[in-house]
């Protein structure tokens, strides 16, 4: 069985979602981009979702517009709108193809029209790996008797590295 955003949401804490008004300015949201480390941020406006803003967004605005872009400036005109969400029962493969086909990096999990958590490229990728790794641990055991792959001194510091 292939794990489901739920079944991600279980295992992590992904239940605060880095959220903004759409009346912030770009300043604003940069620097919450910033202080929470990381790439974009579900666009509120009433209650509901109304765009995505990533670091992309603000980086294509200034190359299309090759000026300063004013940090005043409401993100509502510099965000996406078209955004595409996923519901908590969508598998973990099935987001990640939707995420490939549409080029974007994050995925806002939306239930009864409200966000409940913001995937990253990086979530789903750390996921899918782990389960492949479970995977291939299962057959080793299995087609030898014993678990060989466990631990690796050599590289336990670079898994730990990468936590």
């Amino acid at each position: 069985m292939k794990r489901t955003i739920s079944d991600l949401m279980n295992q992590r804490d992904l239940s605060h979602p880095p959220i903004i008004e759409a009346t912030a300015n770009i300043e604003d949201a940069l620097l919450h981009l910033q202080s929470i480390d990381v790439g974009a941020l579900i666009v509120m406006n009433k209650g509901l979702v109304v765009g995505v803003f990533s670091e992309r967004d603000f980086a294509r605005a200034c190359v299309v517009e090759k000026s300063d872009i004013r940090l005043d400036r409401k993100i509502f005109t510099l965000m996406s709108t078209n955004v595409i969400y996923v519901t908590p029962d969508y598998r973990l493969d099935e987001c990640m193809m939707i995420m490939a086909k549409m080029k974007i990096r994050h995925l806002p999990v939306i239930e009864d029209d409200k966000p409940i958590a913001f995937l990253s490229m990086r979530h789903i990728l750390e996921a899918l790996v782990e389960d492949n790794q479970f995977m291939v641990n299962q057959l080793v055991t299995y087609i030898t008797g014993s678990n060989v792959t466990d631990k690796n001194p050599e590289r336990e510091g670079l898994s730990k590295a990468l936590r």
